[in-house]
């Protein structure tokens, strides 16, 4: 039989790279192969004969029972010419699928680029109204050790044929000859599995910059098989990468940091679903208050921040004496909670936080300082009564308590903050003997002491 241009073409192309003794060659040339010895004969590749080393050629992904409208992953692997140097080994394929392997009958199911940088599609004519679709590759690989070629197909819609996938390699030597080269075929029979309908819900989500996580749910009947496959980096199945019958397909989406809308899809049991993000806008941001002053004691405090829904901010501690206590990243509005620890230095001290990009400041006054005036009085044996003026920083607390409760009595300013005045008083002294007492006031001491009755004496 005599093979016409189109023919010809169709298994050149469904038998791989066989051009490839040119090393410019981009993907398998229309006419390079007339029969089925692919190239493998004289004025073509001219040493070897056809499979001369079926170990150079390797398919995985390919089913042996393929469910109607599913899609599988498949990897070429071409080892180099083990007749010639790393240096200058090269590598190419073709590949097609339809339901007898032969150049004669239209493809089953579809071919889709998975690595647009290695490979790309072609259409080639088998007759009158028919057309076969192959994948090959873009440019030889170089082969230092094995060259792994990529593509997706996906099963039609109805399983009503067998799919064979025709696979041919090219390990060529690299020397611009048409000699040396190991040309390999390979052909895989998947028979058709149940004929299986699938629907996925829902079919699309929009999110917005700051990204989030989603489910898509699968339906479809008992048995019946499926996968998903993200198709844009930033789109990440998190759970459920294949499944059988009823399930749930979970995927995060990343962070926008462009200032334009993207979107991406995953293949779902064949079925598309489509992502689309709003792109990263403007944030500006605010904090209330802006700062906030603490007594030596410390204490806590918060900060409201104020945004756009989806814009991210963080909250950091500039000062060791300044704990966040939560609140340390957020999205939108939200607020931000903190301690300040117990200042014992003799001086007051300032620190930071950065609080969506603000400053936040925090003062606080130095450890207190007390002192007292007068720290004595003496009184007579009627006793009396007096004041202490307590001297301190703002804030700073005190208390007064008598130590000699039977005759000084603390009879105002029991307590206080700053600046004071405690008052007490000093019962009569019935005793001939003098008596001393002490308060503490703001942690000083102050000292009574009281003279004793004078003797009685008596005349007639």
């Amino acid at each position: 039989m005599r093979y016409s241009r189109g023919l010809g073409i169709l298994i050149a192309l469904i038998f791989v790279a066989i051009c490839m003794l040119l090393a410019e060659s981009s993907g398998a040339p229309a006419d390079a192969v007339l029969n089925s010895s692919m190239c493998a004969q004289s004025n073509c590749h001219t040493t070897f004969p056809l499979n001369q080393n079926t170990n150079l050629l390797s398919v995985t992904g390919f089913p042996t029972t393929y469910t109607p409208g599913q899609s599988y992953d498949i990897t070429v692997t071409v080892s180099k010419n083990p007749n010639t140097g790393a240096s200058s080994a090269l590598a190419g394929f073709a590949a097609f699928v339809n339901k007898d392997g032969t150049p004669f009958t239209a493809s089953v199911g579809s071919i889709i680029i998975t690595d647009s940088g290695s490979t790309h599609l072609a259409v080639a004519s088998i007759g009158p109204g028919g057309s076969i679709q192959y994948v090959t590759h873009n440019f030889p690989k170089p082969d230092p050790s094995t060259a792994n070629f990529t593509f997706r197909w996906t099963a039609p819609s109805t399983g009503t044929s067998n799919a064979v996938l025709v696979v041919g390699s090219n390990s060529a030597n690299g020397d611009g000859t048409n000699s040396s080269d190991f040309i390999t075929k390979k052909t895989f029979t998947a028979t058709p599995g149940q004929s299986c309908a699938f629907s996925i819900s829902p079919t699309n989500q929009t999110f917005a910059a700051a990204g989030g996580t989603g489910s898509v749910s699968v339906t479809t009947a008992t048995g019946c098989a499926w996968t998903a496959t993200s198709n844009a980096s930033f789109i990440t199945i998190t759970s459920a990468a294949s499944g059988s019958g009823n399930g749930a397909v979970n995927f995060s989406v990343d962070v926008n940091t462009l200032s334009v809308q993207r979107t991406g899809t995953l293949t779902i049991a064949g079925q598309t679903f489509t992502v689309t993000q709003a792109q990263q806008v403007a944030c500006t941001y605010s904090i209330a208050p802006t700062s906030q002053s603490f007594s030596s004691a410390g204490g806590t405090g918060t900060v409201a921040v104020t945004t756009a829904s989806g814009c991210a901010w963080t909250a950091t501690s500039n000062a060791s004496f300044i704990t966040i206590t939560s609140g340390t990243s957020g999205s939108g509005n939200g607020t931000v909670n903190f301690t300040v620890d117990v200042n014992t230095l003799s001086l007051q001290r300032s620190g930071t936080i950065t609080v969506a990009a603000q400053t936040f400041t925090v003062t606080q006054q130095a450890a207190c300082t007390y002192s007292i005036m007068p720290t004595s009085a003496s009184f007579a044996s009627a006793g009396g009564t007096g004041t202490v003026t307590v001297t301190t920083q703002t804030d700073c607390a005190w208390t007064a308590i008598s130590n000699a409760p039977s005759f000084i009595t603390v009879t105002s300013g029991a307590s206080g903050s700053g600046n004071g005045t405690v008052g007490y008083s000093v019962d009569a002294n019935s005793s001939a003997s003098a008596r001393t007492g002490t308060m503490t006031i703001a942690s000083q001491t102050f000292t009574v002491t009281q003279s004793g009755a004078a003797a009685c004496t008596y005349s007639i």
